[in-house]
């Protein structure tokens, strides 16, 4: 999309409402936080599993371990970003000083499905 489509598409916006903009549910945040509660039951159950049972942790076990504070961080900065930072209004009801907050936001999950 070229930025003059995207100053096109900003035009037919609807006027921004500031006092009391329209919001999102809580349930992208609940499914957030259901899955991360069921993850982090399976990667509880398998690495007890492969450390006490079987006595055989492989290097995908290190892998995971390495990986399971980078999927919480993610979950929390997106579940805070759905109900505290913006990215339960509409871009149209957002003021512009907001915008700075919501990029900054927006690259932390991104940094961590990186390294992930």
């Amino acid at each position: 999309m070229s930025a003059y489509e995207a100053l096109s598409l900003s035009r037919r916006f609807p006027a921004p409402n500031y006092v009391n903009p329209e919001t999102r549910s809580w349930a992208a945040s609940a499914c957030l936080i259901a899955i991360c509660v069921l993850t982090t039951l399976v990667f509880t159950a398998r690495i007890w599993a492969r450390f006490r049972i079987t006595h055989t942790p492989g290097w995908d076990d290190w892998l995971i371990i390495a990986s399971m504070p980078l999927l919480l961080g993610q979950t929390i900065v997106t579940v805070l970003a759905l109900r505290v930072y913006g990215f339960q209004h509409h871009i149209y009801d957002l003021k512009p000083r907001d915008f700075i907050t919501i990029r900054q936001v927006r690259d932390f999950p991104r940094l961590c499905q990186c390294i992930t």
